[in-house]
């Protein structure tokens, strides 16, 4: 794996807050975020862009990780229909180059990932796993690529 530049910006100076991830020569941007940290996170206008987010949180009967991953045309409109879910993180991947196409391709990427992976419940299960050209789908490899890097982060 070559080396990597990822700059990580603390938007209110706590690790624990809001926090936006850049690789260089990427156009893309990761951002997390606890749940109390949502609204600032919609007001952000790269929230107007489309993405793949991930609501994390804990089964609290069982005690299991849980995640649920989906995807928007607009991030923003589609997370504000996410409150009656039960999760405490958000962490969303969204660039200005991506079309609803691309991110469905990536939800069934990595909808089939999580589950061989087995570290979380996912509580979705039907990604819709758009079909893309060839070399579409090579340009969401890369996209793929930066969210296995920088998600554990």
């Amino acid at each position: 794996m070559p080396a990597e530049n990822i700059n990580l910006y603390l938007v209110n100076g706590d690790p624990d807050g809001l926090r936006i991830a850049t690789i260089a020569n990427w156009d893309g941007k990761a951002f997390a975020a606890p749940r109390t940290d949502l609204k600032e996170l919609l007001i952000r206008k790269e929230m107007g862009w489309a993405g793949i987010y991930f609501l994390l949180g804990q089964n609290d009967q069982t005690g299991d990780l849980t995640v649920y991953i989906g995807v928007a045309k607009l991030v923003r409109n589609r997370l504000a229909n996410h409150g009656e879910k039960d999760w405490t993180h958000i962490v969303v991947f969204v660039s200005e180059s991506l079309h609803e196409g691309h991110v469905k391709h990536l939800e069934g990427c990595v909808l089939e990932e999580a589950k061989k992976l087995s570290r979380y419940k996912v509580t979705n299960d039907k990604g819709s796993g758009s079909p893309l050209p060839e070399h579409e789908c090579a340009n969401m490899e890369v996209f793929l690529s930066r969210i296995r890097l920088l998600l554990p982060i």
